[in-house]
């Protein structure tokens, strides 16, 4: 996931991404490389990047982990799990490390987060991110949320 986020963020910064208000709209492991990659951008004094994701939206993403990513360490020789599984396993100290992160910028109003998870039953991992029309809440939400943080964000540009 490092990996992947650095090689990412690097290639987002040199096309002009985060010189402007981004929010990023994420589906499952995606949230958790836009996490990483938020971290990192701050590790390495991206501070543009950093400063103007003023939003994330998460669908489905496992933020403290998958029971899924549990299973390869419950079947002992059977399988030899990816080293970028360990990260994913319930618990992991560094999605609990992301989480901390996002939340702190989220606590300082550095940042809006919206979130959906998989609660109705008519809603699976695959289609959690795909609303069925624009009177889906998932749309509504996250069409509101967009509107909500552009507006806030072209009033403190404008005082």
């Amino acid at each position: 996931m490092q990996e992947v986020s650095s090689m990412l963020l690097r290639k987002l910064v040199s096309a002009g991404i985060g010189s402007r208000p981004v929010i990023f709209v994420t589906h499952s492991m995606g949230g958790l490389v836009v996490k990483q990659l938020l971290y990192q951008a701050k590790l390495n004094n991206y501070d543009n990047f950093l400063n103007n994701t003023v939003g994330l939206v998460f669908y489905s993403c496992p933020h403290f982990g998958s029971k899924l990513a549990d299973m390869p360490w419950r079947m002992g020789l059977v399988f030899r799990p990816a080293p970028s599984i360990g990260e994913l396993r319930s618990g992991s100290p560094r999605l609990v490390e992301l989480n901390d992160f996002v939340r702190q910028r989220h606590s300082k109003g550095l940042l809006d987060v919206l979130s959906f998870s998989e609660v109705l039953p008519s809603t699976d991992h695959i289609n959690s991110c795909k609303p069925v029309n624009k009177n889906d809440p998932s749309y509504a939400e996250t069409l509101g949320f967009l509107e909500k943080n552009f507006k806030l964000r072209l009033k403190k540009d404008e005082s």
